[in-house]
């Protein structure tokens, strides 16, 4: 390699550094990027997370099982999800998601629940139930665990 071909190489090398270095001081400087954090936060990225986690934590219910009986059924479409399940107890049969403007409403057997997306103070997104501030797993374990261990209770 040439002695100017080399030289350019550690000329843009050391300008790599230097931009790196001097965007890591700005948003040290600056903090991190909330608007986009909270644009990102939103109640339609809130809705899928929190169906996929359902989804996925019913699956893995499903699979555990080793009887057939109750029978989980999870359906969904944009603005309503609805988990069913075969029970002699009709108000402990049914569970539905229903996403508005700014938040998901869970009616369970029983009660209601409340769940507003929010950017908490380390710029995660999360789940806001009461004065709870959640991680979508643990919004699902809310929604399901008195559903589905209901006989254990």
């Amino acid at each position: 390699m040439s002695k100017s071909r080399l030289s350019g190489t550690v000329e843009l090398s050391g300008l790599l550094r230097l931009r790196s270095a001097f965007f890591f001081a700005c948003d040290t400087l600056l903090g991190m990027d909330w608007i986009t954090a909270r644009l990102q936060c939103s109640i339609e990225h809130a809705w899928n997370v929190l169906c996929e986690g359902v989804r996925s934590d019913l699956d893995i219910w499903k699979a555990a099982q080793t009887h057939s009986d109750p029978k989980i059924e999870f359906s969904i479409d944009a603005n309503i999800a609805v988990i069913t399940k075969n029970s002699p107890d009709a108000s402990t049969s049914k569970i539905t998601l229903r996403r508005n403007s700014n938040r998901i409403t869970a009616e369970l057997p029983g009660r209601t629940m409340t769940l507003t997306p929010l950017v908490n103070e380390a710029g995660e997104c999360r789940m806001k139930v009461g004065n709870d501030e959640l991680e979508f797993w643990q919004a699902s374990r809310k929604i399901l665990e008195a559903f589905l261990f209901a006989d254990e209770a």
